[in-house]
């Protein structure tokens, strides 16, 4: 793993926002909350494409809309139990890192990788086992790789062996780990003493 240098709370954000703006499964929801937006002059292009991380109150909105889709500072949803003592990082993760790389401790993630959760098993297992539609998804993100299709960071939190759990970016792990991708990938990793406390570690 290639250490990056410090990230902070509000790089972490805007990169789970433009992670899933327009993913299969929450684009709908954040268009909805977005277009809530767009009547208070507050842009999609503003907050997120061309985002000012510099700014307090854009950095706030953007809190806000991750609170509201995924549940991050409300205790909920994604984020229950999530501690709010996180230090975040930049790292590179290599292709002997996946291994170490683990899926967050969710249904459709434990059956792709027959309980391990490690990220290369469920890479293994894309074609003989059925986790909901994530096959399909993942399948398409490794045709796209192949085509030279860059996403946005992986985001994941440090586990007790230094390894990497992941909060978002399941797919795209998956797909990275199916297609043996040799470049680091970049992910923002979270560090707390408390995490163990989140109930998807």
């Amino acid at each position: 793993m290639i250490e990056m240098g410090l990230a902070t709370e509000n790089d972490m954000v805007l990169a789970f926002l433009r992670a899933e703006v327009e993913s299969p499964r929450f684009g709908a929801i954040y268009s909805q909350y977005l277009d809530r937006l767009n009547t208070c002059g507050i842009s999609r292009e503003r907050l997120i494409d061309s985002a000012d991380l510099n700014s307090p109150r854009e950095n706030a909105q953007r809190i806000e809309l991750l609170k509201a889709v995924r549940g991050y500072r409300a205790n909920n949803l994604l984020f229950r139990s999530f501690p709010n003592d996180v230090t975040w990082r930049r790292v590179g993760v290599e292709p002997s890192d996946w291994m170490n790389v683990r899926y967050a401790n969710y249904p459709t993630w434990v059956t792709l990788s027959q309980g391990t959760r490690v990220v290369t098993d469920g890479a293994k297992n894309i074609d003989s086992i059925s986790a909901e539609d994530a096959n399909d998804n993942i399948r398409a993100l490794a045709v796209e790789l192949g085509k030279g299709t860059r996403y946005p960071d992986l985001i994941g939190v440090v586990d007790g062996d230094n390894g990497i759990i992941l909060i978002e970016g399941h797919s795209r792990a998956t797909a990275y780990a199916l297609t043996r991708f040799q470049e680091p990938v970049p992910c923002i990793i979270g560090s707390s003493t408390h995490m163990k406390a989140w109930v998807f570690y």
